[in-house]
């Protein structure tokens, strides 16, 4: 037969199982409670008791039970079915007879019978509540799951000030939240290593235990637990992990026994586990304002006073000094200290009533007196020296909690449990006075925006706001194992952005790809990858670029993140990675935070039990702003309700996010979120005048005797006595002024000489540049000249920032290209030529003409030219996504472009050509026609550039002489033998063009032998060798295109033929291109390639008279420094 033998000790009880028996079963229970009910009667032995026994006063009503077993019961409490006992139902008690001794026990069906342990009239009431706990039950098994809740009762509230919310535990979270949906939540983790064998108080280190202060006015609470691991890697440690709510006095010699109750899950799950906690209990219907103070009060009687409760709304009543017994009783309050008693408000007298810095007054209605700090102190007016002076420039709202630990809390920002008026509302903290030292926590409604954030520092100036969160982790936990991870994320509240100037998201480890989304994963996605080479792999802040460790940039506007680890490969090359790191880290950091601590992070990745059972926080630093606007305008126009700044102050909008920060004025310091924060400066403290200073609003003076002069101040001139001296100097002074004046006239008579010179040789360049001659062009002709603009110089030194070299678009051998902006915000390209052949201006104005009609969309628009300058300056659109040549040899990172892009550009480019050919009122050859001038907007669509060494061919002649120009690698070969220029040169140009997108190589290249270093004839040598195909493959891997490359191909081919007679014109080129994109077919016939490859290998060894326009510095290589590719190389 079983039976159970009850062993206790101090607060908590628990059977072991002897032999089994239900008969003790109840007995066991009322053990569990009356051991705290004995513990409670022998250490709760105030003053008052004593005070109270040896004058013998009845502390209940007359006729009424004083008290139930050793337990007195002082009114407004009472037992029995008399109404007059007791103050109202919820003051109402039972005392339960059938325990021995008697056990005081409240009568609320919602308080489940909750024992009485002891009454205080200085508001306060003991009793018990069963703890939360999780318990592991063995592999498979689900986890033992115990939650624990109360609703109190109306006048009583949960005691910030003697209660902790305490967690004991490994891998154990403990959370206590509102009791139907009060909104707020509290916690705190647990975790262990295996060297953790007991736990001692003040559990502020996490390690088996963690506790924290609660918040004021509790009504109703929840409590429950949470296991990340579910107890995976400490249950061999400790089984179970609880959660409760404890007086701390009753719990500092408790905690290791707690610890010791971790593997007993059958009794945790059976019976649990209560402790003792303390209410703060008040008259709740009304205020000490509401009832008069001492006067009218109903509740308290003779020689008391009023005080308003700390914990929600409410009062209590207290004897005055000098008396003792109770206040709630008419004249429950008796003399027991005459000399206490005869206080006066005589400040002479020795009996003064009150401490320094008060004023006194009697009542005129009760005896007694009322004590109030004077103004300009505040505190407690009762205490010898409890009225301090407030600060001259305070942080805080008077009355207001100022600091939480080491940590300033400067209005809006607040306490919860101080006056809601000491607080913007968005900015509630809550100090967590548990730990030392104790911690401002983040405090709301919102369990992901609130829990277990702890606050670091709080900038008013700068608008930040630094707290530390949960780092992410991922660890290799050895062979046949799974590796685990946890991820972290977080919400903040709508007054606060994650800072995109402060913080870097961090990835660290081996193989290790770390990823940060917002909390939904709706809005953004991104992350970073690190990898290591070897053993040597270290990391400091400076290196975090891949090796060991990655970081990338945050967006702004951010108010949420979730971050998560995971292997980039899993291929078996990677599981040496291991070896070097063990576990992956990712986190959102203070940047300069992790540069000072990137070594000791680095240095954890082998540290798998204590990441995974303890972990680690980084501060992430915040902007807060006023966001009840989007704006200091709008805040303003709502009125002085919705704007925040007090007086003298200054209104700045968020960098971060909609709202506003407020700052002092100048000559102003203190906090400019309260109505007279910023308070002026007095300059005149710190003596910078020599004589006399005078302060004023802002600002100050200084001010010299009459018989002085200079700037009275000691840093400067200071007072000098007046000499009395003869009127030579006035004399002296009156010469001075007059040369002053005329010096002044020559000045003014010299820059207007020098803006009129500045102007005459703006007219005489602008004649010289053929200005009227574009003008008269411009009036004699209706059409085509609407866009066409004549700049003055005044204008584009304005839009290029007088032509910084910051706004440097390219520089070549004819002249320099600037980015500008016009005053209308169009962006432009000007082209700055280094000379002018003045023979050739009609030529020029008539070129300028002709080119602004040409309208074309993949033609970049010529909008006008300046002809005030030596030299004409020309002005076109700008494009902003750069060169063709740029996106085919894009050294860093991979083009975005496909076949059918390359396609699509490759046919607007000729079909600009052939518009230039053939459509445009005067046929142009553009002669110049590279990759490099072919430029790409934001949409990829091509724009034909840099008609520099353009020509307008007559339309009665087919070709023109010039002097050969040209680019090599580009040049028509048989344009450079005879120096006849035709349509086919450009023909030519675009078929090395074609060829360099289909080989993604540079048209002249010293890595390849001599006879193939020309693109053109190494392609027409890949061609005949039946080469191109794995080339073209190589760069493009859509294998359904094959025909279309070759179509291409072959069209290139054509284009290069060496006899401009045997190459097609341009819109022969474009319709077949435009035919290509549509069909997938791609006819054409092939010229002469043994013509072709022989011509072409002898002009690519050739040493042209414009090669000087090359660099010196040739190292043989095919890169983009060393490019031979050179001539005005100038994106617009």
């Amino acid at each position: 037969m079983a039976r159970y033998d009850f062993r206790y000790s101090s607060v908590l009880f628990f059977p072991v199982l002897t032999t089994p028996g239900p008969v003790y079963l109840m007995a066991m229970l009322w053990s569990m409670l009356l051991h705290p009910i004995l513990l409670l009667l022998l250490i709760m032995t105030t003053e008052e008791a004593k005070a109270a026994a040896s004058s013998k006063l009845s502390l209940a009503k007359p006729g009424c039970q004083e008290k139930c077993g050793n337990l007195s019961i002082p009114y407004p409490f009472g037992i029995g079915d008399e109404p007059k006992c007791f103050l109202n139902e919820d003051f109402q008690f039972f005392c339960n007879t059938t325990s021995d001794p008697p056990q005081l026990m409240m009568m609320h069906s919602i308080s489940d019978d909750k024992p009485i342990l002891d009454i205080s009239l200085q508001g306060q009431v003991a009793t018990t509540m069963w703890a939360a706990s999780e318990c592991y039950a063995g592999e498979g098994n689900d986890l033992v799951v115990n939650t624990s809740s109360w609703e109190l009762p109306e006048p009583y509230m949960l005691s910030d000030t003697r209660n902790r919310f305490i967690t004991v535990g490994c891998d154990t979270s403990g959370i206590l939240d509102g009791y139907n949906g009060e909104a707020f939540y509290i916690g705190c983790s647990s975790g262990c290593l295996n060297d953790t064998k007991e736990t001692l108080l003040p559990c502020d280190n996490g390690l088996g235990c963690c506790q924290s202060t609660i918040p004021k006015g509790i009504t109703g609470l929840n409590i429950s637990t949470e296991s990340i691991f579910n107890f995976s890697y400490t249950w061999n440690i400790n089984r179970c992990g609880y959660a409760f709510m404890c007086d701390k006095d009753l719990m500092a010699s408790q905690v290791s026994r707690l610890w010791s109750m971790g593997n007993n899950v059958k009794y945790l799950e059976n019976f649990g586990i209560q402790t003792p906690i303390i209410l703060d209990w008040a008259i709740r219907n009304k205020t000490c304002e509401d009832v008069g103070g001492m006067e009218d009060n109903i509740v308290c009687g003779n020689n008391t006073y009023c005080t308003n409760s700390t914990n929600g709304p409410g009062y209590l009543c207290h004897c005055l000094q000098g008396y003792q017994g109770n206040p709630y009783l008419p004249d429950g309050c008796q003399v027991v200290d005459l000399s206490n008693a005869n206080k006066t408000c005589d400040k002479g007298s020795r009996n003064y009533a009150c401490g320094n810095n008060t004023n006194c007054s009697i009542s005129s209605h009760n005896p007694g007196y009322i004590c109030e700090c004077k103004q300009g102190y505040d505190g407690n007016p009762y205490l010898p020296n409890g009225c301090q002076a407030l600060q001259k420039f305070p942080d805080t709202k008077l009355g207001c909690q100022n600091k939480c630990g080491n940590i300033s809390i400067p209005y809006p920002f607040g306490l919860v449990g101080d006056d809601p008026t000491c607080y913007r509302n968005e900015f509630k903290l809550f100090c967590n006075t548990a730990t030392d030292p104790p911690q401002p926590m983040m405090y709301g409604p919102d369990y992901d925006e609130s829990y277990d954030m702890i606050v670091l520092d709080i900038s008013l100036p700068r608008g930040e706001f630094t707290f530390s969160m949960w780092a992410a982790v991922y660890c290799y936990m050895g062979n046949n194992r799974d590796s685990d991870s946890y991820t972290t994320g977080t919400k903040i509240p709508k007054a606060y952005r994650f800072s995109n100037s402060r913080n870097k998201f961090t990835a660290i480890g081996c193989n290790t790809e770390g990823v940060m989304s917002d909390y939904d994963d709706k809005r953004f996605h991104f992350g970073c990858i690190s990898f290591c080479s070897n053993n040597a792999t270290e990391v400091t802040g400076s290196s975090c670029d891949g090796i060991g460790c990655c970081r990338t940039a945050i967006p702004e506007d951010l108010d949420s993140f979730y971050l998560s680890l995971d292997t980039y490969s899993n291929e078996s090359t990677t599981d040496y990675t291991w070896n070097i790191s063990k576990c992956s880290m990712a986190f959102l950091s203070d940047e300069g935070w992790f540069n000072s601590n990137a070594s000791y992070l680095w240095n954890l990745r082998n540290k798998v039990e204590y990441l995974v059972t303890i972990g680690f926080r980084t501060p992430i630093v915040l902007d807060w702003a006023i966001r009840n606007a989007n704006s200091c305008e709008d805040a303003r126009r709502g009125g002085l309700s919705h704007y925040a700044c007090g007086n003298n102050t200054e209104c700045a909008n968020s960098q971060n996010g909609p709202g506003y920060l407020c700052h002092c004025k100048q000559g102003f310091r203190g906090n400019p979120y309260l109505f007279d924060g910023c308070q002026d400066v007095n300059e005149c403290e710190d003596k910078p005048c020599s004589h006399k200073c005078v302060n004023t609003e802002g600002s100050y003076h200084c001010e010299c005797p009459h018989d002085s002069y200079g700037d009275g101040r000691t840093n400067g001139t200071g007072c000098k006595e007046k000499r009395k001296v003869f009127p030579v100097i006035k004399v002296t002074l009156g010469i001075g002024f007059g040369i002053l004046i005329v010096l002044i006239g020559i000045s003014w008579v010299y820059i207007i000489i020098s803006k009129l010179k500045l102007m005459k040789m703006k007219e005489k360049f602008f004649r010289q540049n053929g200005g009227l001659l574009l003008q008269q062009q411009i009036s004699s002709h209706h059409d085509g000249f609407e866009f066409i603009k004549i700049f003055t110089a005044e204008e584009l030194e304005v839009a290029t920032n007088n032509y910084d070299i910051d706004n440097i678009l390219g520089q070549g051998g004819y002249g320099t290209v600037y980015k500008g902006i016009l005053s209308n915000h169009q962006a432009i390209a000007i082209k700055k030529s280094k000379i002018v052949d003045a023979s050739q201006i009609e030529q020029f104005i008539n070129e300028v003409i002709i080119l602004s009609k040409i309208n074309h969309r993949n033609v970049v628009k010529l909008l006008g030219c300046c002809l005030e300058t030596e030299v004409p300056l020309l002005v076109y659109e700008y494009i902003s996504n750069g060169t063709l040549f740029e996106h085919i040899h894009k050294t860093h990172g991979i083009s975005l472009l496909s076949w059918e892009d390359w396609l699509r550009i490759a046919t607007e480019t000729a079909s600009a050509l052939a518009y230039l050919h053939s459509s445009a009122s005067t046929p142009i050859i553009h002669r110049d026609v590279k990759s490099t001038n072919i430029l790409l907007d934001d949409n990829y669509t091509a724009k034909v550039s840099d008609f520099g060494a353009s020509r307008l061919l007559p339309m009665d002649k087919t070709q023109i002489t010039t002097l050969v120009q040209g680019t090599l690698g580009y040049l028509d070969p048989e344009y450079f033998h005879t120096s006849k220029l035709t349509e086919k040169s450009d023909v030519y140009s675009f078929g090395v063009v074609l060829v360099e997108i289909l080989l993604g190589q540079k048209p002249f290249c010293f890595e390849r032998s001599e006879e193939v270093r020309n693109l053109a004839t190494y392609f027409i040598s890949l061609m005949k060798e039946n080469h191109l195909l794995q080339l073209i493959e190589n760069r493009f891997t859509t294998e359904d295109k094959i025909e279309q490359f070759l179509a291409v191909a072959e069209l290139a081919k054509s284009c290069l033929s060496v006899r401009g007679e045997d190459r097609p014109n341009m819109k022969e080129v474009a319709d077949e291109l435009e035919r290509l994109r549509r069909l997938n077919k791609h006819p054409w016939v092939q010229p002469n390639l043994e013509e072709s490859v022989s011509l072409l290998s002898e002009s690519s060894s050739f040493n042209p008279a414009f090669s000087s326009n090359y660099p010196n510095d040739v190292s043989g290589q095919c890169t983009l420094v060393n490019d031979m590719i050179l001539s005005m190389d100038l994106p617009r």
